[in-house]
């Protein structure tokens, strides 16, 4: 595919264009200075996915080689910032674009990064090559920024430059100007196993498989992101505490910045897999980081608790952000670190549909994300296991096993199963309260009437484990789709009242 584009990208015809007047570009020889360009570091907004075309290629003296943007629209606002590594006097800089080219785009200057100062722009952009001239401005930082793609492949591939070029001498005045701050420039780097804090089920630590997991690190600088592979779904990223942001995993690998305004010092960022266990599986292949600054190493978290919560649909936050889930609430309030184990639809004896493949005995042994439990047992040692399930139980009992008889079997089979996962449950968490919750749909179904006395009855027979039961409320609002799941508010209900529950139980 590489060598494909390559070819049709160098047998793009171009014109050789010259320095001009102010400002401008014009038909002529090229000038024979050096290109102090050559190999310099690049900044890009986006670059194509799986390094088809990286931005490195956008200096590095090939022609036939090219940087293309991640994006595949007409209208566009991507950049590429070439870094001379100190002041020069501009003279000259060429722009050789690719097969997709921009109409409409601006060359801009700046000393520190941070303040550009435009020296060209234009609406008419041909594809041709430009030699814009530098004015004598003064600056280290070159950027293109695009504002449109033309494509003669008769398909939008994002912009695309081959090569630019930047021609003059160091300047004198090294100075930043009137800018305070340098320009957050970023790197990707590899990060191990032992800096991660990971919550949730995986095929290893670097994937996002199931609603609610999370992949937790710290990092010093001003800026925070990651290089995402999958094929859909959706994340979330909260740093050091604040308000989360969404993100769509889109296909393939891209970069994903989440902020360059950070202050200087150690930040805390959390990025949440939203969508539910169903969905396609993602992974972090690398963390973004300023360039400069330093992953955390052996980061462990501050949190004064650690909860399992083990559910369903509710659990997984269908319908609402997971951001806005009972569970991160519930979490937030207590600062504890939480380990998510949920799978909509799924439930104790029977699935909603009336399946028993993917319950809840045969997901939860698994250690990892499909990985069989004998591999490894599977162990949180949570201090509290929130077990809210039962609710498809019971839609599955009242949609095809309604008559008495039914009826009868079917409790005495949910029954004995609810007590097998509380002994699994408390197998992976040998010290664990466990609060077996119910009600957030409404508890009038024989299903979920029976908790409060399976648990009183496994009380009994397990006098040495501690375990609580706890009614939630029935919803107050329900999700934009209206599909009877409850919304933010309920959520946000549910997440103080159990923490408030969960603070009485544990005596705080």
């Amino acid at each position: 595919m590489k060598k494909v584009l390559s070819a049709i990208l160098a047998a793009t015809v171009f014109l050789t264009f010259a320095a001009c007047g102010e400002g401008g570009t014009s038909q002529g020889s090229e000038t024979n200075s050096v290109n102090v360009a050559l190999n310099k570091p690049v900044y890009f907004s986006t670059q194509a996915d799986a390094g088809l075309m990286p931005a490195k290629q956008v200096n590095d003296g090939d022609t036939s080689t090219s940087w293309s943007s991640d994006t595949a629209q007409k209208n566009i606002d991507e950049w590429i910032v070439v870094d001379l590594g100190e002041n020069y006097n501009v003279d000259v800089v060429t722009i050789r674009w690719g097969a997709s080219y921009s109409t409409s785009y601006a060359v801009e200057l700046s000393r520190g990064g941070s303040e550009f100062s435009e020296i060209f722009s234009t609406t008419e952009g041909d594809g041709e090559v430009a030699a814009v001239s530098g004015k004598n401005a003064v600056g280290r930082y070159v950027r293109v920024r695009c504002k449109n793609v033309v494509s003669v492949l008769g398909t939008y591939m994002g912009a695309t430059i081959q090569e630019i070029e930047v021609t003059g001498k160091v300047a004198e005045d090294q100075t930043l100007g009137n800018e305070t701050e340098t320009m957050v420039i970023t790197k990707a780097v590899a990060i191990n196993k032992d800096d991660v804090l990971r919550g949730g089920r995986s095929y290893n630590f670097k994937t996002l498989a199931a609603a609610g997991s999370t992949f937790e690190y710290q990092c010093t600088g001003r800026a925070a992101g990651a290089t995402v592979t999958g094929e859909g779904g959706q994340f979330e990223v909260s740093i050091d505490g604040g308000e989360y942001k969404a993100f769509e995993v889109k296909k393939g690998t891209h970069e994903y910045i989440f902020s360059k305004e950070l202050d200087d010092g150690v930040h805390t960022v959390r990025i949440t897999r939203q969508t539910d266990s169903w969905g396609p599986v993602f992974t972090v292949d690398n963390v973004i980081i300023e360039d400069g600054a330093e992953i955390v190493e052996g980061y462990k978290g501050n949190y004064d608790l650690k909860i399992e919560f083990v559910g369903d649909s509710l659990t997984s936050a269908q319908g609402v952000d997971y951001s806005q889930s009972y569970v991160v609430e519930a979490a937030r309030i207590l600062n504890a670190h939480f380990q998510v184990v949920s799978r909509g639809g799924m439930g104790v004896y029977r699935n909603h549909d009336d399946s028993t493949y993917g319950t809840l005995p045969s997901y939860y042994e698994y250690t990892e994300y499909q990985n069989p439990k004998s591999d490894k047992p599977y162990t949180y040692n949570a201090d509290v296991v929130v077990f809210n399930i039962g609710g498809n139980d019971a839609v599955c009992q009242m949609r095809f096993h309604n008559t008495a008889n039914e009826l009868a079997l079917y409790l005495k089979a949910y029954k004995k199963l609810y007590a097998y996962m509380l002994d699994e449950v408390f197998t992976a968490n040998p010290n664990a309260m466990v609060v077996c919750c119910y009600g957030q749909l409404g508890s009038n179904t024989p299903m979920l009437e029976v908790i409060p006395s399976i648990v009183e009855e496994y009380r009994k027979d397990h006098p040495e484990r501690r375990i609580e039961v706890f009614e939630f409320d029935m919803a107050i609002d329900f999700t934009v789709t209206n599909d009877g799941h409850p919304g933010p508010k309920s959520h946000k209900r549910d997440g103080a009242a159990l923490a408030q529950k969960i603070q009485e139980l544990l005596g705080k």
